[in-house]
């Protein structure tokens, strides 16, 4: 099987904050980008529009404080992120989502899910904060990404802690 290339100039990791995990029902509190080539960084808090509490402060840390003054994200932010961050948006034949989770196969006796956090624990990646943020998230997922580099692995329970392979 192929490598995934991970050449950074090729990539713009971009992760949300959200008040819940439905999306008709629950806000998008924040977005973020992250240039692993050139570290370029942008971070936007959302206005609550859905809801009337943010009720994810104790996983994201965003409060309602962080939203006093949040604002819808106009045409023209959006304009300056796709420049900004040197994307090609001609239709979604250009825009490729990648997820590194498709390159774990995980025995259902590892311990733990296999969840972003984790993962940086087993490949011994710093800077896991118990509350997230974007931008933080940002860089923890590329690091993660250039760490596998672009291998496949099979993560099984050990005696001491999760098998690598």
């Amino acid at each position: 099987m192929k490598r995934i290339n991970t050449n950074p100039a090729e990539y713009v990791v971009f992760d949300v904050e959200t008040n819940g995990l439905k999306p008709k029902q629950h806000d998008l509190l924040s977005i973020s980008f992250y240039k692993p080539d050139d570290g370029k960084e942008y971070c936007k808090f959302l206005p609550l529009e859905l809801n009337h509490n943010i009720i994810t402060t104790p996983i994201n840390g965003i409060n309602e404080n962080d939203l006093i003054d949040a604002t819808a994200l106009t045409q023209i932010e959006f304009d300056h992120i796709i420049e900004e961050f040197e994307l090609e948006i001609c239709g979604y034949d250009k825009l490729t989502f990648y997820n590194f989770k498709k390159n774990i196969i995980s025995s259902k006796y590892s311990s733990g899910n296999i969840t972003k956090d984790n993962l940086c624990s087993i490949f011994k990646i710093e800077g896991i904060e118990t509350t997230h943020n974007g931008i933080n998230d940002c860089k923890l997922e590329w690091k993660l990404f250039k760490k596998m580099d672009g291998y496949f692995y099979l993560i099984t329970e050990g005696p001491r802690a999760d098998n690598v392979f």
